[in-house]
């Protein structure tokens, strides 16, 4: 007797989890869905990270080239005192 009992209170548990699940929208069709806004949401933030890396890497690009620009413009301000400097010499 106390078999049948216990197979009752398994039964009522597993029917009372199966009315849980349906009642609070956790179907598979909503697990699916969820899944899939996960995974989209994943790919997402992979692509912007990949967006920002690249972001930082022109950057770094462009930091280099303007301090080229400014060596090569103080470099010329340098030969143009020397050569006001001659000139004025002369």
């Amino acid at each position: 007797m106390r078999e049948g009992t216990n197979m009752q209170r398994y039964l009522l548990a597993g029917l009372s989890s199966l009315l849980l699940a349906s009642a609070s929208g956790c179907t598979p069709w909503h697990a699916e869905e969820y899944d899939a806004r996960l995974e989209s949401a994943e790919n997402n933030a992979a692509t912007a990270r990949l967006r920002a890396d690249q972001v930082c890497y022109r950057i770094d690009l462009v930091e280099q080239t303007a301090n080229e620009a400014l060596r090569r413009a103080t470099q010329a301000q340098e030969q143009v005192q020397q050569l006001l400097q001659q000139a004025k010499r002369k």
